[in-house]
């Protein structure tokens, strides 16, 4: 036996299916997952500073950094701000 949930009008309730926070947007919450995702995305930003160093300085400055500034980012733990 098949059960059907449908709503009061007889029609299938509509379901977020997108991917991502708004799918479940207590579960972050819950698991405590919101410092991860800033070290997670620290972590990205100062591979992708680390990867911009050895290219060339341009690239540095282009993005509102000095050489000096850029270095100090790149060593900083991924918990540190």
């Amino acid at each position: 036996m098949t059960h059907t949930v449908l709503d009061q009008h007889g029609s299938f309730p509509a379901v977020n299916t997108q991917p991502g926070p708004q799918f479940f947007p207590s579960l972050g919450r819950v698991l405590g997952l919101g410092p991860v995702r800033q070290w997670r995305e620290r972590a990205r930003f100062r591979a992708e500073l680390r990867r911009l160093l050895r290219v060339g300085g341009y690239l540095i400055k282009d993005i509102g950094f000095s050489q000096e500034e850029a270095a100090r980012e790149v060593n900083k733990p991924f918990w540190m701000k």
